[in-house]
């Protein structure tokens, strides 16, 4: 069997989910760390992930945990449409569908500048 780079990008996938919804995938709210990570990653790795199940996204920017992602909702939108889009990828069950890490930094660096530049304009 031959690994490629590209297989390690679902796991890279569900870290983006975990910063971008504020939750821990294989942690029930309230649960307990230790005892619920270690029973639902074996379910997850043996019997979800190859049957396609991935984690929920929120189908709008307005449904993530948190403060809003940017002030302006249209930018805080589009802005999270894109982060999804990449995020699915990582996990599509093709590798080679999957994105590289070229693209993904450059994803995740353009939506680095539009947070910075809210922010710069938020402060002036």
């Amino acid at each position: 069997m031959t690994v490629r780079v590209r297989v390690c990008f679902r796991s890279f996938g569900v870290i983006l989910w975990e910063i971008l919804t504020l939750n821990l995938q294989y942690v029930e709210p309230g649960g307990d760390l230790d005892t619920d990570m270690h029973s639902k990653l074996i379910t997850r790795v043996l019997v979800d992930v190859p049957q396609g199940l991935r984690p929920t996204l929120p189908e709008t920017a307005k449904d993530l945990n948190g403060p809003p992602l940017l002030s302006d909702p249209d930018a805080a939108e589009q802005l999270y449409q894109g982060i999804k889009a990449l995020i699915q990828r990582c996990w599509s069950a093709n590798p080679d569908d999957r994105p590289a890490m070229k693209e993904v930094a450059s994803v995740l660096s353009g939506a680095l500048r539009t947070i910075e530049a809210s922010h710069a304009t938020r402060a002036t």
